[in-house]
């Protein structure tokens, strides 16, 4: 397995798993402790639905480190790019379920997603940094 694969499969299951705490507690606020349940069907339809983005992951990491920046500056290249991609999956995925962003479900899925790519690309940092010096240090040689 690649470093930068187990790196996007680090993110991609960390996010899913932060996204269905997430969400849960966001729609326990408003609809009370049955919320939870639906973080754990967050978390199941996470894993199959969105196992075909590991193909778009692990290209942004492998960018992200090629990237001429500093490390910290590629960390917010790949949580920003992580973030659209969330997006534009979860749009879609509305689109085609009729999930509308302005109820509390789907407010709270967005909501829950970019924040848990977020902390999962950020949960990543230090092995980001240590492939970013060893891809570095190979290319000097």
């Amino acid at each position: 397995m690649s470093r930068q694969f187990s790196i996007a499969l680090a993110i991609w299951i960390k996010s899913i798993m932060l996204n269905g705490f997430i969400t849960s507690f966001i729609l326990s606020i408003t609809d009370g402790p049955a919320a939870f349940l639906v973080g754990i069907v967050v978390i199941i339809l996470g894993f199959i639905l969105t196992a075909p983005l590991l193909t778009i992951i692990t290209p942004a990491v492998k960018a992200s480190i090629r990237l001429p920046y500093t490390t910290l500056a590629s960390k917010a290249w790949l949580a920003f790019f992580l973030m659209l991609i969330a997006f534009l999956f979860l749009m879609a995925f509305g689109i085609v379920f009729g999930i509308s962003i302005q109820e509390d479900f789907g407010s709270s899925i967005i909501i829950g997603s970019l924040l848990s790519v977020l902390l999962a690309t950020l949960s990543v940092s230090k092995s980001l940094d240590n492939y970013k010096i060893e891809t570095n240090a190979s290319n000097l040689v």
